[in-house]
């Protein structure tokens, strides 16, 4: 499949979220990551024998499909026409700036609707495409909680186990029934360990953010190793007398450099 038949989309928990709502509609897809081979076949969610890079079958390597088919989120390939800009985002856009037909993946099901229909499934329309009502969730352990919003309820486990931020470690480690990692602020860990902020107490337990927390700031004492204390270099720098910001385009004197120091922006 060449570039033209490549389409990124994305999920719910990225950078590149669409607008979008179930409560409109619309929905969120997200490239799959997922490696494959160049195979011969394989079993598809139609329930037969599928041919890697087929309609509604596998993606081939490198998330490619064959001519006319994009591979989308579940690693899966769908008809793509390139005739409507706003493909894939989860909307519907035939006869709102594309032509009917354009956008096949998106127009084809009715987004909760109570009526699963995929292919395989009871409908008509490409695999993912109507994902909530056929009662899975496409996003699972992306550490992002997908449900109910996204996902039906029950079906993104992993990432929906925790409460977070209630005081009670749901960790495994800790006596809950969570996979470690996923409680980590309420499991005496930080989430915002090694940002270069303190996070103690505003957003993290004491004692979890130790590399951010260990120097104490604009105290007139070098805290770092290099000045003769016991944090890490680059932990105290207004105090050790060096501005990690010089040349940012921004004078950060006195706010976070002391005098003297960040001269090509402050000249």
């Amino acid at each position: 499949m060449g570039e033209d038949h490549t389409s990124t989309i994305t999920g719910p928990g990225t950078d590149s979220d669409m607008d979008t709502s179930p409560e409109t509609g619309t929905s969120s897809t997200t490239m799959a990551d997922t490696d494959t081979g160049d195979t011969e076949s394989s079993t598809g969610d139609t329930g037969g024998e599928c041919v890697l890079g087929d309609v509604n079958c596998d993606c081939l390597a490198d998330f490619e499909c064959n001519p006319g088919l994009a591979c989308i989120i579940g690693n899966k390939c769908v008809p793509f026409t390139g005739q409507c800009e706003s493909e894939f985002d989860g909307a519907c856009d035939e006869g709102f700036g594309c032509e009917v037909g354009t956008d096949p993946f998106d127009c084809c099901g009715s987004w909760q609707d109570g009526v699963c229909e995929e292919v395989g499934m009871g409908g008509n329309c490409p695999v993912t495409s109507d994902f909530y009502d056929c009662g899975y969730c496409p996003f699972v352990e992306d550490d992002e909680c997908d449900g109910p919003l996204w996902c039906p309820e029950g079906t993104d486990e992993v990432d929906c186990c925790a409460n977070l931020n209630d005081g009670i470690c749901d960790e495994i480690s800790g006596g809950g029934l969570c996979e470690d990692g996923a409680d980590a602020t309420d499991c005496d860990g930080c989430q915002y360990a090694n940002d270069g902020m303190c996070d103690v107490p505003e957003l993290c337990d004491p004692g979890t953010d130790v590399v951010d927390c260990c120097a104490t700031p604009q105290d007139g004492t070098c805290d770092e190793i290099s000045g003769g204390g016991l944090c890490f270099d680059g932990s105290d720098s207004y105090d050790c007398g060096y501005c990690p910001y010089d040349n940012d385009g921004d004078c950060d004197v006195p706010q976070l450099c002391p005098a003297g120091t960040d001269v090509s922006d402050c000249s």
